[in-house]
């Protein structure tokens, strides 16, 4: 039997990404603009690789016509994903690298194949980060839907502990399966007692970051750029306060630990083993970046990019951290000091104080 070609598998994965992107139209999951826009790169590159495959096209020319929609797919839900309102886009942008890393593999050229495995390295890179912010929405969940199965109500501080509890947990699984899956094994996570030069290291970090932090609101105030709102403070002027006083405890738990576990130790360190540190260090700050557009999801794109500008660079003195000190303790402690710091203003400004 014939073994399928990388233009056969161009075709179904391009051919997916038109399908679904007409789909999303169809259900208004897009509109209209966006859905053209991913649809018209889909269909590009199904037809290039189509034509690939009945050899109508060279190497050369199918690399170039279906990387371009593989481009416009990735584009157009990197701007979705960055307004927060489609569960589609993650999905489609997945797929636009897939069709990336096909596209650059039928180039005759080496340089293009040496391409296709650095695109192969950040769509990986991205799924670690994207599948831990998976697994904590998943074990979140679940305390929800074991109330819900038992008809107990969990509302209030108490259904909020043990949802942010389980996105601790979930964010933990996350890093150990990837570790294990990969034969990597537990000793790639870098935890130990820090040293003096770890904690001189913390205390320097908390004070750059939350600096930082001050001088990009300032900024922004001067602008006249609104950041946009985070998803935690709409819930807590929604239900109460006191769910930010306990997401301070938490800060450390399900945001500190667990994403530096996922951001740091896996999605950078993952990066590192390919490129260089400040590759690394860059493209972890992207994708970290990316992951939480959903939680600062506005109605006006800027404000949530305006956000997701700040994240993005507060990411960078986390990533650079951990390359000098090797130790994720350093930036799990910095990141949950900084969480707990902005959800005790967070709940300050809902009570009238701030």
């Amino acid at each position: 039997m014939r073994r399928p070609t990388i233009a056969t598998w161009g075709v179904i994965v391009a051919g997916t990404a038109l399908v679904l992107a007409l789909a999303a139209v169809g259900e208004e999951v897009l509109s209209l603009v966006e859905g053209i826009a991913i649809a018209t790169g889909a269909a590009l590159a199904t037809v290039a690789f189509s034509a690939r495959r009945h050899n109508r096209l060279s190497g050369s020319a199918s690399t170039a016509i279906a990387g371009t929609g593989g481009l416009l797919v990735i584009a157009g839900s990197t701007f979705v994903l960055a307004t927060g309102r489609s569960e589609a886009a993650p999905l489609l942008g997945a797929l636009g690298f897939v069709v990336l890393v096909l596209a650059s593999a039928e180039h005759p050229d080496p340089r293009f194949t040496a391409l296709a495995d650095d695109v192969s390295v950040l769509f990986v890179g991205g799924a670690i980060g994207f599948g831990g912010l998976a697994a904590a929405s998943l074990f979140g969940g679940l305390p929800a839907v074991a109330a819900g199965a038992m008809e107990v109500e969990l509302a209030g501080m108490t259904g909020f502990a043990l949802q942010q509890l389980g996105v601790g947990v979930g964010f933990v699984v996350a890093t150990v399966t990837f570790v294990v899956a990969t034969n990597r094994g537990l000793t790639y996570v870098d935890v130990r007692w820090p040293t003096r030069r770890d904690l001189g290291m913390t205390v320097l970090g908390v004070v750059v970051i939350l600096g930082l932090a001050v001088m990009l609101s300032a900024i922004y105030a001067l602008l006249g750029v609104e950041s946009a709102m985070h998803a935690l403070e709409r819930r807590g002027r929604e239900e109460g306060a006191e769910l930010l006083l306990v997401a301070m405890v938490f800060a450390f738990v399900s945001q500190g630990l667990g994403e530096e576990l996922v951001f740091r130790n896996g999605v950078q360190k993952y990066f590192t083993e390919h490129f260089s540190a400040a590759v690394a260090i860059l493209v972890s700050s992207l994708v970290f970046a990316a992951g939480h557009a959903p939680a600062y999801a506005a109605l006006d794109p800027a404000h949530t990019l305006g956000s997701l500008v700040i994240v993005f660079l507060l990411s960078l003195v986390l990533a650079v951290i951990y390359e000098r000190t090797g130790n994720v303790v350093v930036p799990v402690v910095i990141h949950g000091t900084y969480n707990a710091v902005i959800y005790g203003m967070i709940y300050f400004r809902i009570v009238g104080v701030l």
